[in-house]
């Protein structure tokens, strides 16, 4: 605060009272305005600086003001003397202010308060800039100047953290380091400014704001945490966290919920045809929509589209979903990819646990480097790379549906193409491009659009599930001109229209023969050349295809060259000089015939060489497959009693081949029928429309004893369930649903043991299953039973319980193959929920072909992808079936 300018004619110790007054006034009014000052007053001189605390310092004593301006200290002797000397100094201002000279006089100073005058003898002279008149000669009225002794406005300041020292006459400020008010040592911590380095920790702040760093101990590489990167799912708790950062997951179900996270009393439902999407913390539920919310006719027959999310023109779709199979580098499980519906159903058979038992992953295509983009250079292809594979379930108004291989037609004008595409499966080899596994994968030789979709447009990188490769030709026969080795192959659907009379039609193929059966009703199609994958590959396509002549290839098709994902070679038969009837065709290539019969459906009976009552006899024959020692799995298939060969023999090429198939299971039960060692014979039959003219189906029934009780639902044979032996890698894949009586062909020789296919019985393998009636099934053998329904068509779904609008429920369960980490690949099939045994005694561990239930596997490879594309599935969690006739 800066006093007023005095007058020029008061005298130094006048400008000094009045300036020791002004700044008392202004220290005073300080400690008011701020939080902070210092006024020490030594007579007429006073200092005035910001401290911490507001302080009036008098001469013998100390006034101490805190933050809210009240009096914290009071010591009342110093005050009164500061008081009193206040008083004095006010009354000599207002004296000041009050006194003059008479006329006449001049002001020739002040004593004791008293204006000293003398006669006003005139003035000569004047004081210049910056000066005033001290006093005036009273004889000769000179005047005597002086500097001005007031104080200039203070114009200066200090940085944060600094106080004014001093104030100078012009107003300029010194300043220093705000050092001499700080609290004690005891109470401050000045600002930490420095850090330690990295693998240092902070052993010690010094008062100044120092830090003292000290070296980490660093653990032993035994003891040390990795980063938790892993986390368990929505109802799961970490159980335990291994040195490498990867947890153990458990069902939380020991925790109990607070209120807000319980889960209230589900009181709503969904109407039939419908399933429960979503449950809400209240109860209330979210419905899908019908399954099927498209045509599904009485006469329509049901196929899969695989590749797109939609159906061709003309037909219904049932539902659209993903494709799964088994993963690279996992030789069993199931080689049958499943169309995987959008909204899976559980309704208890969920278990939330790692079983790892058979296990079902998403599908991705397999297209970079590979013919389809090499070849073809189709960008189309070439973006699909890495993308989870669609699918689609859709009903077409046609008798029957088929594939025809390396076709991009129909075999004649009692068909109706629904799609073209290419022959795809997983890669026959580990030295495929995209693949670091030692063991290949097996899978079906699938028709997949030409014009495929993926699930989604997110593009994962290529993961370590199932696989689609592109499919070339290898070994072509000569007798069948225009097939072009490493070529890629493409495929046609077709559809078999029905006929003006309505007469039933159904196609089925005759392998071994090049000509169809000479039955009344049967006419050939095309006749062919039997084609699969490799006898020596673990991996590739091991369904066996009737390959037609005059192959057709994309136009625009570069030159040929091996890429080597999936691969088709011609078969030859593999007696083993066994039966003197048939020996003269080992190692001769095999040929078929595709056929259409009016009837129906048509089945395989496997063990008997005799068609059941009611039905067709088409051919009989010999069960024939890969042999058991082999690392390839084909399929289990019925040859002709009297094989034939392909003419223009070009050699043995050793590619698909197939061996006759002895019994190796137990003998007791039903099994007893079968004697040991003996090659098992078979029967093609032909399934007539029933007495009211109605389309019939057959369908086996897997884990029942009995067929389904529904209206005209009957039974043609009650038997049991036979694969190859759970660790052996050759003989078929497919089950078979062994009649209980066989019949044998005569040829072979009885008993006699040879390296050749075998057929074992199937056991469950529940023990760990959440279920305790499928806990109690565990070594027991597993029944079947072979159907026939008075419709169209019958169709497997899996993951769901519930059949689509217009359609029946047959029977329901779940999803069950071999383990995947055994050897022999197992078809994928829906066993009944009950899962009935043969017979009721527990006969023990017989361990034959094994049935385990299948889980879903969506953590593969680096991420999670899988989960955050395929909305409504769980990790881990058991797959449920359905399965559904197509009403008539």
């Amino acid at each position: 605060h800066t006093p007023t300018t005095a007058p020029t004619t008061l005298s130094t110790t006048v400008m000094k009272a009045l300036l020791a007054v002004a700044l008392l006034a202004a220290a005073i009014a300080g400690c008011y305005a701020t939080d902070e000052a210092t006024l020490e007053a030594d007579g007429p001189n006073v200092t005035l600086t910001a401290q911490g605390t507001a302080t009036i310092k008098a001469a013998g004593g100390t006034l101490i003001w805190d933050e809210s301006m009240q009096v914290v200290v009071d010591i009342l002797a110093e005050l009164k003397d500061a008081k009193a000397r206040i008083v004095t100094l006010e009354t000599q201002v207002t004296e000041l202010r009050t006194a003059q000279c008479d006329t006449g006089d001049v002001l020739n100073g002040f004593a004791a308060g008293v204006a000293q005058c003398v006669p006003d003898k005139g003035s000569s002279g004047s004081c210049d800039d910056g000066h005033v008149v001290e006093s005036i000669d009273a004889a000769t009225g000179v005047v005597q100047c002086t500097s001005y002794k007031v104080q200039q406005r203070v114009t200066g300041d200090c940085s944060d953290g600094e106080s004014i020292k001093t104030v100078h006459a012009d107003g300029q400020v010194d300043c220093h380091t705000d050092a001499d008010t700080l609290p004690s040592a005891t109470e401050w911590q000045k600002r930490i400014e420095n850090t330690c380095t990295a693998e240092q920790s902070i052993r010690e702040v010094l008062q100044t704001g120092a830090v003292v760093c000290e070296d980490d101990d660093q653990p032993n590489e035994d003891d040390w945490q990795r980063r938790v990167e892993d986390d368990c799912l929505s109802g799961e708790s970490i159980r335990s966290i291994s040195t490498n950062g990867t947890v153990v997951c458990e069902v939380d179900n020991d925790t109990p919920p607070t209120q807000e996270e319980w889960q209230g009393r589900v009181t709503g439902s969904c109407p039939a045809g419908t399933a429960i999407r979503q449950i809400s913390s209240s109860g209330a539920v979210t419905c899908d929509p019908p399954l099927s919310n498209a045509d599904v006719e009485d006469k329509d027959t049901v196929f899969t589209v695989w590749g797109k999310k939609d159906c061709p023109p003309n037909t219904g779709l049932v539902y659209s979903g993903w494709m799964a199979g088994p993963a690279t580098g996992q030789k069993a499980s199931g080689p049958n990819q499943q169309c995987m519906p959008i909204g899976p159903e559980y309704s208890g058979f969920e278990t939330y646990s790692n079983n790892n038992y058979g296990l079902l992953y998403p599908m991705e295509y397999v297209t970079d480097g590979y013919g389809l983009d090499v070849e073809v250079e189709s960008n189309h292809w070439r973006d699909l790379h890495g993308r989870l594979a669609a699918c689609a379930v859709c009903s077409a108004e046609a008798d029957d549906v088929v594939m025809v291989p390396a076709k991009l037609s129909c075999p004649s004008s009692e068909f109706e193409l629904l799609y073209t595409g290419w022959i795809m499966s997983t890669s026959h080899s580990t030295k495929s491009k995209g693949t670091s596994s030692t063991v290949a994968t097996q899978s079906h030789f699938l028709c997949v659009h030409e014009l495929a979709d993926s699930l989604t447009n997110d593009r994962p990188n290529l993961e370590d599930g199932a696989r689609l490769y592109p499919t070339e030709i290898q070994e072509p026969q000569p007798s069948f001109p225009g097939y072009v080795k490493n070529r890629e192959a493409s495929c046609s659907v077709c559809g078999l229209k029905i006929r003006s009379d309505d007469t039933a039609q159904t196609v089925f193929t005759t392998w071994g023969r090049s000509t169809c059966p000479s039955v009344a009703g049967v006419s050939e199609v095309y006749s062919g050349w039997a084609g699969s994958g490799k006898f020596q590959h673990s991996g590739g396509g091991d369904s066996t295809l009737c390959m037609p002549p005059n192959p057709e290839y994309v136009s625009g098709l570069g030159a040929a060259s091996n890429e080597d994902g999936g691969l088709i070679y011609d078969t030859e038969y593999e007696i083993q000089g066994e039966n003197t009837v048939i020996n003269g065709v080992d190692n001769k290539p095999a040929p078929c015939a595709v056929c259409v019969a009016e009837a129906s459906d048509t089945l395989m009976v496997p063990g008997r060489a005799e068609c059941p009552a009611g039905t067709v006899e088409n051919y009989k024959g010999w069960i024939m497959a890969n042999r058991y020692t082999e690392p390839h799995s084909n399929e289990f298939i019925c040859v002709d009693q009297a094989p034939e060969t392909i003419g223009g023999d070009k050699g043995t090429d050793n590619g698909n081949l197939w061996f006759p198939t002895e019994y190796h299971g137990v003998d007791f039960g039903m099994f007893g029928a079968y004697t040991k060692l003996r090659e098992i014979s078979c029967a093609s039959c032909s399934i007539p429309q029933n007495a009211e003219g109605k389309r019939v189906t057959s369908f086996p029934a897997w884990g029942r004893r009995n067929c389904p009780d529904l209206p005209g639902v009957k039974e043609l044979w009650s038997g049991w369930m036979g694969n190859g032996h759970y660790d052996h890698a050759g003989s078929g894949h497919n089950n078979l649903c062994m009649h209980p009586e066989p019949i044998y062909l005569s040829g072979f020789t009885d008993t006699n043991s040879q390296p050749v296919a075998r057929i074992y019985h199937t056991e469950y393998q529940t023990a760990h299953d959440g279920s305790p009636l499928l806990h109690s099934r565990q070594d027991t053998e597993a029944a079947c039973a072979m159907c026939t329904v008075p419709a169209a068509d019958v169709i497997t779904i899996p993951a769901r319980l519930n059949c689509p609008v217009g359609t029946t429920l047959l029977y329901n369960g779940l999803l069950m193959t071999n383990k995947y980490d055994h050897a022999h690949i197992q078809e994928y099939s829906c066993v009944d929920k009950r899962a009935e045994p043969v017979v009721d005694t527990d006969h023990g561990n017989q361990n034959g072909a094994l049935l385990y239930p299948v889980e879903t596997e969506l953590r593969a490879g680096s991420n999670n992808a899988y989960a955050d594309e395929i909305v409504g599935y769980g990790h881990d969690l058991e797959v449920t079936c359905v399965v559904c006739a197509i009403e008539y």
